[in-house]
């Protein structure tokens, strides 16, 4: 009887130490986000206002017109009378903070200039985020500062062959 009672409460003791530990995420990310990014100036995007989300999303969020077909001249948004137009995709990914951003996505391959063979490229800046770690302590996912790329623009660039490009930033 003895040994069944220390086999139940070392069984007991073995669940209860195992028992997942529920990680939520800080209530100061804004507050660490600010921090950082005043820390941080030369090396950090800041999304233009017409990029910036107002509200999260759980599925992207395409905004704007995407056909490179329907395309107006006298369009108040440079994205859409650009040589390279663009839509914008709104993404939530939990993992970061800021968790919403907002890119942009060429409409067409070929430029609009009708004279010429070039082709639309996306542009891409590096933006400061708070990237969520594996660890949990005291019930608190860890951030850490992280850089990610983010599609900013469609430029209409000359059409080359690439075998090797060492910039990363770049896409052709």
């Amino acid at each position: 009887a003895v040994i069944l009672i220390v086999l139940l409460l070392f069984s007991y003791t073995l669940i209860v130490s195992s028992a997942w530990v529920t990680c939520r995420r800080p209530t100061d990310l804004k507050v660490k986000y600010s921090n950082l990014l005043k820390n941080n100036v030369g090396y950090t995007f800041y999304l233009p206002a017409e990029m910036s989300p107002v509200q999260s999303c759980d599925k992207p969020l395409a905004v704007g017109e995407k056909n490179c077909k329907n395309i107006s001249d006298n369009a108040e948004e440079i994205r859409e009378r650009s040589t390279c137009p663009w839509y914008l995709n709104v993404t939530h990914d939990s993992r970061f903070y800021p968790p919403s951003r907002t890119e942009v996505v060429c409409r067409c391959t070929k430029c609009r200039d009708p004279h010429s063979d070039s082709v639309c490229i996306t542009v891409f800046s590096k933006m400061t985020v708070l990237r969520r770690t594996d660890e949990c302590i005291d019930g608190m996912y860890m951030y850490r500062p992280s850089e990610i790329k983010v599609a900013t623009a469609c430029v209409c660039a000359t059409k080359i062959d690439v075998k090797y490009n060492d910039n990363p930033y770049d896409e052709y």
